[in-house]
């Protein structure tokens, strides 16, 4: 089953390539076109997963998910004409930054390359995933003293910068509107240690989580905090975290708590849609005037599409990537990638500006580039773009068969009752929904400032064989 679904996918592949050699007039229904077959290629992916790894809520289909909504989301709603004027980005952005619907196309068309080369890699992982560890002795796993230990003492020292942080963006949104967030000052000194700590907070949550998941009310208790969190973040207009920290709690119910029924799978959809849609009123509300308020309101854009709109503009850091590499700078050849790793050195004088942030922080390279007053981010297509051009759909191959190796061992760890890997994995799945629209940096910080030191204290630095 995995070789055909496979086959299929390396005929995308071959039909992307091929197309990259061939003049196309290029208009508005050829990216119509790439829409459907992005469409198309990902249900495929869905479908391929369950069927073969036999579980369809996972890190991995999540992943996958927020991969596509953040790489292709709004070519995804092309073929419907769902997108409002305001959320099409060529509409907002090609008179500003002057890229045309050609630009557009390549960019959808390198995207669909390389998504499909990330579930190829995957899917390379189905049978080679060993649900047993019988090489390893079982022999902390017993005992969760030590993850409550570190639960506990992240919670205390992370939530109160946690919810400063929170707190003032919700102020800063309310107040100035979304985009204020990310177009004030950058962060340095002691703010930028205050929201490091503060990022401690949801690793510590999910540390009590596992720790206190056969604790009815505990765990809970720590259910609601992140569901109020999620509420709080709509409130501000910022869906994509607020989905991201959503995806975590339906992993966590769904693997630790009670495996979802169709039944509950369809009552999480119904209120979910309520709720977006609730808010999206809230939001048109709070932005009109006060002559234009009423309770005549209408639901001609319906919020789940207007946050697929929203988080799909992140393919505008691919094509602007496409118009600077190799035009006016040569391609990185994995310089970012292997500068990432510097991070874990802290800059104590050494240099004027950090390597890290110099070659590895790509979306301060996009921003400065294009001189705007507010942050673009960045995202793992254009990442492998700026690094490898046209051969960057060949790492997406090791992306996926990578992260589909890392959160398969989560169900290895739950049947080994192996506590400190389980909060290792789901503390790097938890920071890995932000690279579709980052940079590997990321990771790389998630993996040894977060991850890392939680795994270590909790596994108490035993790893002896039998």
């Amino acid at each position: 089953m995995v070789r055909k679904y496979k086959f299929i996918l390396w005929c995308f592949v071959c039909i992307y390539i091929t197309i990259g050699f061939i003049h196309l007039d290029i208009n508005h229904t050829t990216l119509n076109i790439m829409g459907v077959i992005g469409l198309l290629q990902l249900w495929i992916s869905i479908v391929s997963w369950y069927k073969c790894a036999n579980r369809l809520f996972s890190p991995y289909i999540f992943f996958l998910i927020v991969l596509y909504v953040f790489s292709f989301g709004q070519s995804l709603l092309y073929p419907f004409g769902l997108i409002s004027e305001k959320r099409d980005l060529y509409e907002v952005y090609s008179s500003i930054y002057g890229f045309t619907v050609s630009d557009i196309f390549q960019a959808q068309r390198q995207t669909l390359l390389m998504l499909a080369m990330f579930h190829i890699g995957g899917l390379s992982t189905v049978f080679r995933q060993n649900y047993s560890c019988p090489n390893y002795v079982n022999y902390y796993s017993n005992d969760n003293s030590r993850l409550k230990h570190i639960g506990w003492g992240l919670f205390i020292i992370s939530v109160i910068p946690y919810t400063i942080d929170l707190v003032s963006d919700m102020v800063t949104s309310l107040s100035m509107g979304y985009g204020a967030i990310y177009g004030g000052e950058t962060k340095i000194g002691i703010n930028n240690i205050w929201s490091f700590i503060g990022a401690y907070f949801i690793p510590s949550i999910i540390c009590l989580f596992i720790a206190y998941k056969d604790h009815k009310k505990i765990r809970n208790t720590f259910l609601i905090i992140m569901l109020l969190i999620s509420l709080a973040i709509l409130i501000t207009g910022g869906r994509s975290r607020a989905v991201i920290l959503l995806c975590l709690v339906v992993i966590l119910y769904d693997y630790l708590i009670k495996k979802f029924s169709k039944k509950q799978i369809f009552i999480v959809l119904i209120c979910g849609i309520i709720l977006l849609q609730v808010l999206a009123i809230i939001a048109s509300t709070r932005t009109a005037s006060i002559d234009e308020r009423s309770y005549n309101v209408q639901f001609a854009n319906n919020a789940a599409v207007e946050a697929i709109a929203e988080m799909g503009w992140t393919q505008f850091c691919l094509i602007e990537s496409m118009k600077f590499v190799p035009a006016d700078e040569d391609y990185r050849y994995g310089r970012s990638y292997l500068y990432a790793f510097t991070t874990i050195i802290p800059n104590l004088g050494f240099w004027e500006y950090h390597p890290a942030k110099l070659e590895s922080n790509l979306g301060e390279w996009l921003t400065n580039k294009l001189g705007t007053n507010f942050g673009t981010g960045f995202s793992m297509c254009a990442e492998a773009w700026v690094n490898f051009g046209n051969l960057g759909f060949l790492l997406f191959y090791l992306w996926g068969f990578a992260l589909a190796s890392i959160f398969g061992k989560i169900d290895i760890s739950i049947k080994n009752n192996n506590l400190a890997m389980l909060a290792f994995l789901l503390i790097i799945f938890w920071f890995s929904l932000t690279i579709p629209r980052n940079s590997f940096i990321n990771l790389v910080r998630a993996f040894f400032y977060y991850g890392a030191p939680i795994y270590l204290y909790v596994s108490n630095f035993n790893f002896r064989r039998k």
